[in-house]
């Protein structure tokens, strides 16, 4: 079950990073958000990972336009996964 765990944190991990770079592509001009597919995507993405970073964007402001509430998002991620890991080989041995 641990090894379930990890693995959906790595696929939440994965569509974070996803989210985030598309985020910084579209504040950038690089990727079009009116895009069909964008929007798609953007909209997929957003449906599992807003309500996580909701209440995280209300409690950490951003700091000079610069939304962190990703970055701590994904250090809780591996923090989890890292105790994870460790109560698995603790149970092994």
């Amino acid at each position: 079950p641990l090894e379930l765990i990890n693995t959906g944190l790595n696929l939440y991990k994965a569509a974070l990073g996803i989210y985030a770079l598309m985020s910084w592509l579209g504040a950038f001009g690089i990727l079009n958000p009116r895009e069909e597919i964008v929007m798609k995507v953007q909209g997929a993405l957003a449906s599992i990972i807003d309500p996580v970073l909701g209440p995280l964007r209300n409690i950490i402001p951003a700091i000079a336009g610069f939304d962190i509430s990703f970055m701590l998002l994904w250090f809780v991620i591996e923090q989890a996964q890292a105790a994870a890991v460790s109560i698995m080989f603790g149970a092994i041995s």
